[in-house]
């Protein structure tokens, strides 16, 4: 299982309405997950998206994935977007192999604020549960 497995599965399942960086820890090869996982761009780009300031972003022009077909090619679905103040998540897939994955809803500011009170390079299963705030188990 790879981050990108994570993002087809969250896609088909996810309920929510927001901005989310997909993270993978896969128990049968970790306990923990570290923090440097989530980069500071990301971290500023989903508070942008949380606040008034806003996101805007340009989609790539080369095709995606979604449903449809055009020419016998997937095509993106528009050009760019422009978010603020909607919501935004880490979501960390939490994978038991053959078991299951449970998607951890964190907020990015009890991130940062967990990284920063951590004496410690990256958190265990049980402080990933302490501040997550929703979950979605499949």
């Amino acid at each position: 299982m790879k981050e990108k497995d994570i993002q087809t599965i969250f896609g088909r399942h996810n309920q929510m309405e927001g901005a989310f960086e997909l993270k993978l820890l896969n128990l049968s090869k970790h306990k923990s997950i570290r923090f440097d996982v989530v980069k500071t761009h990301q971290l500023v780009a989903l508070d942008d998206i949380s606040t008034e300031k806003g996101l805007f972003h340009k989609i790539a022009d080369q095709t995606v994935g979604r449903e449809g077909f055009f020419g016998g090619t997937l095509k993106k679905p528009f050009d760019c977007f422009y978010f603020k103040q909607m919501p935004a998540y880490i979501v960390v897939c939490v994978y038991t192999p053959r078991i299951s994955k449970v998607f951890c809803y964190i907020d990015p500011i009890l991130w940062v604020e967990a990284q920063r009170k951590s004496d410690k390079k990256s958190m265990n299963l049980d402080e990933l549960r302490a501040i997550t705030c929703n979950f979605l188990t499949v």
